[in-house]
């Protein structure tokens, strides 16, 4: 009986190797020309990188710092180029080219739908030409009240953290840029971070998780 089990298990491992090899054979090869670390058959680097957002950041920021600027990284079959280059980011969010998203951004349509962020070709840059209009700087100096009202509560909230030790920033930012875009772009407001154990901020924060641990699973069909 074992001997069956054992037998099956290594034909499953085997049939993935080989269409994770089929899938990713050419990109393998130009890969080979990009430095990065060393990836295993079928995970890639996801054990590197752990499932901990802390742990995740903290390995991306060690990778860079071994193997340069521009990376490359494997998440199961699923090739990532990693740029830390201010220079060649610039160049990639100024193409109206190159606008094409990554696969992980197809986690988000069931949530945010196909607007700016999720969509490309056509459809995105006709969203995009209907909020430039939006973004115009005499728009924009409409929302100055709203945003020094968020900015004196984040000052407020980053006062009781003036005791000399380091403290992780990201919670605060996170908070006072939903309250900007809750009430700029939907005018709504949430009172975000007032009421950080809101009903709204928990889900938000709960789809932000979700999505990360699916990235943890390149092997779940898309």
């Amino acid at each position: 009986m074992i001997y069956y089990v054992l037998t099956f298990l290594l034909s499953v491992v085997l049939i993935l190797y080989a269409f994770c090899y089929a899938k990713t054979r050419q990109k393998m090869v130009y890969s080979e020309l990009i430095p990065g670390p060393p990836a295993l058959p079928i995970f890639g680097n996801i054990l590197l990188f752990g499932m901990d957002p802390r742990t995740y950041f903290n390995k991306g920021l060690a990778v860079f710092a071994e193997y340069g600027t521009t990376i490359r990284v494997w998440f199961g079959p699923h090739l990532t180029i990693g740029l830390s280059d201010p220079k060649h980011i610039e160049v990639l969010l100024n193409s109206q080219k190159w606008i094409n998203k990554a696969f992980v951004y197809n986690f988000l349509k069931p949530w945010l739908g196909s607007g700016l962020l999720t969509s490309t070709g056509q459809h995105w840059k006709k969203h995009r030409k209907i909020l430039t209009s939006t973004f115009h700087f005499k728009i924009l100096e409409s929302y100055l009240e709203v945003f020094d009202k968020n900015v004196k509560i984040l000052l407020n909230q980053l006062s009781k953290e003036t005791d000399g030790t380091d403290f992780d920033i990201y919670p605060y930012i996170n908070l006072y840029t939903l309250d900007n875009i809750c009430e700029t772009a939907m005018g709504v407001s949430v009172n975000a971070q007032i009421k950080s154990n809101s009903k709204y901020v928990k889900a938000v924060h709960s789809m932000g998780d979700a999505l990360f641990h699916r990235l943890g699973k390149p092997l779940v069909p898309q």
